[in-house]
């Protein structure tokens, strides 16, 4: 059982990173990055091994929401494109067997339809071309679907209403009873078929289970004659776990069924079928008393679908499955746990028995997820590390040989431009002097004989693990820290997964006995090293890493003895405090307390008291930052109030609690992880690093921002510009690695170049213009020599690179709108009319009148004026030709034209400073 179940999904690929090894200039990572970040999921490989389809996530700040969009990956050419469009997000992507159809779940709405059903529907796309259809139109929606054959669906979904919610929808009754047997029943989930209508239409729906309760996981065997599924038997379930759920495996069209693992408590999750639909490979938790799955290793079995005659596999590996499980011809292929990475096997039945080999290949050693093509050898993995951008490759299987590896995508480009902490797998001394694991980043700039700040990340779970794979979520930042100049340390304390079942259930019964002393040990183990200053600690953690960072204030005096640090900052989310109150708040708090603390309240009232950070409050010293979403279950949000109300009244130390409504245990809007970050990279500031408190924060994009920026820009008496060996240059800014003119080259600084000309009072800050290509090049080459260094022409895609201003100054501003080439005319030939300074042409304005056009690296706002406007701008082109671009003042805006029009009176020059 996990605290952060709800934040994991399989094959997440929603944190990457850039390699330390980049000829670009880094620039610093900002909130942003981790708000906007790209995730990826859902990979479904085609039958024929070809193509791939799986699901981006990104962020809809408008809506102010995540949405997953439909994406499909030509595994050979790796070019990808969008396959769906719209408001609605999608889901489970499945192919057909024929590989000639996509379907997938939405809760969009059919185009003309007046009504459809809530929830999410099956929907099918024809990869041949037409639009998708919806085929299923079930009132509640489709819980999950896969593909018997090409012509028919198995789905969950719920029974019709019953009478009993008839009458409490009448009567506008919205009153629950908490896990009600009788509505549990009634509401049950069944397996249903969808026959698919010839016309492409919703299909006809057939009941293939009657039961009372609620079907979950399942898996339809290749053929279409079996499936496996897995029944939620009682309400009390998640919360307890006295009720086990029972597995079945179903001959579909004969009714027949077996019930599978039915003499043991710890029941499988998760299968895969064997590709002759001959064997069923189920994944079961394994633990020293059957029924304690709060911490387990996974154990595969092998299953007859037409007997139900189940036998373990050796895996010859302790530490269990984990990861990916992936049915292959004669076989299957997993994870196997290895700490902080995985070791990737296959298995095979020959006439000896289950023969392991482990997977060989460039990326073996390191995959973090795994796929394969139901029809091919074709197979689609990520690998990568904490200090490595994530890599979605393919490659062919031969036996346990990857070849032809080859990388096809990469989230968010890889975060080429963003600099990644180095990163260290150290090992120290623990708890009862076991070797504890971890991950270890560091500051930027690290310099050895220094002492740094070090901030502690205890992972979630507790039976979770770090990985040592890049992630950066809102919830942990070391990439942050490591900018800001701090280490942070991971740690794989006793009780987390992937080191053995003796490992994880160390802390059954003993919670924060062993794990507390982890977390400090690790600590002292730098300090020892010689790395960390002692006056700059910091403890950050979600869900159980919260719950630890709290015990390392409250409880480190009798589980750590040995060690006497003091913390200067502390930012728990959704951490327990009062573990009385979460035995029956908590959605699973039954199972989870009884587990790890011993058992029930009433039973050891003294247990309870004496791991409750609360009764100890009176401790804490350290400056503490609270997070909790209102709807969290999982740590009941009450907990927050609890510690936030103790602290504050004891006194000892700054407080402050910030609450996100309409949240679960995890963030899931754009607005709550920014607001999260930025409290949390304050607050840490203000007492870790001594930041002074910032003052309110003053919109990038207001009036009075770009006002007080341009105060700062450089000028020379009256005129924009630097002086340099006593001539006026245009000011740069750096971006992207270049120094670009902030402005369009001024009359003034044409002037300084070119002696013989004249400027009029007052026009010196206007735009040169005019200018022809060879006087802008002799302006560039006279600029180097008189300065010394290299000044030159922006090329195209330099140029368009560049932030656009909201305003420019172009005929669509003078008139209010964006006119039709024909009204443009017509306008451009009354603004011929009016009078200009100097005899500068009609609507020329001083460089940065308008609003700029802004970008932001970090904390700057870098800002650029007259980009998209005022004067036209010579460029150099790909192929080293000039190129003129505009628009300019007088011409108006044309985004449907296949070039702007830039008239040679309005040409002008823009520069780029190489040294």
């Amino acid at each position: 059982m996990s605290r952060t179940s709800s934040l994991m999904i399989l094959f997440a690929l929603s944190m990457v990173g850039a390699s330390l090894a980049q000829s670009e200039p880094m620039e610093p990572w900002t909130v942003d990055d981790v708000v906007r970040q790209e995730g990826g999921g859902g990979m479904a490989v085609s039958p024929d091994g070809r193509w791939a389809c799986w699901l981006k996530t990104v962020c809809d700040e408008d809506k102010d929401r995540y949405v997953r969009r439909l994406f499909l990956t030509d595994l050979e050419s790796g070019k990808s494109r969008q396959l769906v469009f719209g408001e609605a997000g999608v889901s489970g992507p499945r192919w057909s067997p024929d590989g000639k159809r996509i379907g997938y779940l939405t809760s969009r709405k059919p185009d003309g339809a007046k009504e459809s059903a809530k929830g999410s529907q099956v929907w099918v796309l024809r990869l041949d071309g037409g639009e998708p259809r919806a085929v299923t139109k079930v009132k509640g929606g489709v819980r999950a679907f896969q593909w018997r054959n090409d012509d028919e669906l198995i789905i969950t979904a719920r029974e019709r209403d019953t009478a009993a919610e008839r009458v409490d929808e009448k009567r506008k009754d919205k009153s629950v009873v908490f896990e009600d047997e009788d509505r549990f029943r009634d509401q049950a989930v069944r397996l249903f078929r969808v026959e698919l209508g010839d016309d492409g239409g919703a299909g006809k729906l057939r009941r293939i289970t009657k039961n009372r309760d609620r079907i979950g996981a399942f898996e339809v065997s290749p053929g279409g004659q079996y499936v496996v599924y897995v029944r939620t038997v009682s309400p009390h379930s998640r919360a307890d776990g006295r009720e086990p759920p029972r597995v079945f495996v179903r001959d579909i069209d004969a009714g027949a069924e077996h019930e599978l693992f039915g003499e043991r408590r710890n029941r499988p999750g998760r299968f895969v079928w064997q590709r002759n639909a001959r064997m069923l490979f189920a994944s079961v938790p394994h633990s020293t008393v059957d029924g304690e799955n709060s911490a387990s290793v996974q154990h595969v079995y092998a299953v007859s679908p037409s007997t139900g005659a189940a036998k373990q596999i050796a895996l010859d590996w302790e530490r269990g499955a984990g990861g990916s499980l992936c049915g292959l011809r004669g076989g299957f292929a997993t994870l196997l746990r290895d700490g902080v990475t995985y070791r990737a096997a296959r298995y095979t039945l020959t006439m000896a028995g289950w023969k392991r080999e482990l997977l060989t290949g460039t990326h073996a050693a390191r995959l973090f997820a795994l796929s394969a093509s139901p029809g091919s050898d074709r197979v689609v993995y990520v690998t990568g590390a904490a200090d490595d951008p994530d890599h979605w490759c393919s490659a062919t299987l031969d036996g346990a040989a990857l070849k032809d590896e080859h990388e096809f995508h990469r989230p968010n480009g890889g975060w080429k431009k963003r600099r990644i902490a180095r990163r260290e797998i150290v090992t120290w001394k623990g708890a009862n002097g076991d070797d504890v694991e971890g991950i270890l980043y560091f500051p930027n700039g690290y310099a050895e004989g220094n002492k740094y700040p070090l901030i502690a990340m205890p992972h979630g779970g507790p039976h979770g693990a770090d990985l040592d794979r890049f992630s950066q979520r809102y919830a942990y930042l070391p990439q942050f820290y490591s900018q800001r100049g701090a280490f942070c340390l991971f740690i794989n304390y006793h009780g987390s997964a992937a080191y053995g079942l003796a490992w994880g259930e160390s802390i059954k019964g003993r919670y924060y006995e062993l794990e507390v002393e982890d977390i400090l040990s690790g600590i002292d183990a730098q300090v020892k090293a010689g790395r960390v200053d002692t006056d700059q600690l910091g403890l950050i953690g979600w869900s159980n890493g919260a719950i630890l960072s709290i015990a390392c204030l409250t409880h480190a005096d009798v589980y750590a003895k040995s060690y006497d640090f003091t913390f200067k900052a502390c930012a728990p989310g959704a951490g327990d405090v009062n573990w009385t109150s979460d035995y029956g708040n908590c959605a699973f708090g039954a199972r989870f307390d009884d587990y790890y603390l011993g058992g029930p309240p009433w039973a050891i009232p003294d247990v309870y008291l004496k791991k409750s950070p609360l009764f100890f409050v009176n401790k804490v010293t350290t400056p503490t930052l609270i997070f909790f979403g209102d709807k969290d279950t999982a740590v009941p949000t009450e907990q927050g109030y609890q510690w936030y109300r103790a602290l504050q009244q004891t006194g000892k130390a700054p407080v402050r609690f910030v609450l996100f409504p309409g949240q679960p245990h995890g963030l899931n809007k754009p607005s709550y992880r920014r607001r999260k970050m930025d409290e949390e990279l304050r607050w840490f500031g203000q007492h870790l690093f001594n930041m002074t408190a910032s003052a309110p924060r003053l919109d990038d994009a207001s009036p009075l921002a770009h006002a007080l920026a341009a105060a700062e820009y450089a000028r020379r008496g009256a005129a924009y510009g630097n002086e340099e060996k006593g001539v006026l240059v245009p000011e740069t800014v750096a971006v992207g690695g270049l120094q670009v003119g902030r402005f369009e080259v001024t009359r003034a600084q044409w002037g300084a170049v070119f002696a013989d000309y004249t400027i009029d009072d007052g026009t010196e800050n206007l735009p040169i213009v005019g200018v022809s290509i060879q006087q802008a090049r002799d302006y560039v080459k006279r600029l180097s020599d008189r300065t010394g260094v290299k000044w030159r022409l922006p090329t195209t895609k330099e140029h368009k690179a560049l932030p656009r201003g909201p305003e420019e100054n172009t005929l669509d501003w003078w008139i209010g709108f964006k006119p039709a080439p024909e009204d443009a005319r017509h306008f451009t030939a009354k603004a011929a009319s009016v009078r200009s300074e100097g005899g500068m042409p009609p609507l020329l304005a001083t460089v940065g009148t308008r609003k700029p056009g802004t970008r932001k690296i970090g904390s700057k706002t870098l800002r650029f004026h007259d980009v998209g406007g005022n004067a036209a701008e010579w460029v150099v082109g790909d192929d080293g030709m000039p190129q003129l671009v505009g628009p300019t003042a007088f011409t108006a805006t044309d985004d449907r034209a296949a070039r702007a029009r830039a008239l040679p009176a309005y040409a002008g020059v823009r520069v780029v400073r190489d040294g």
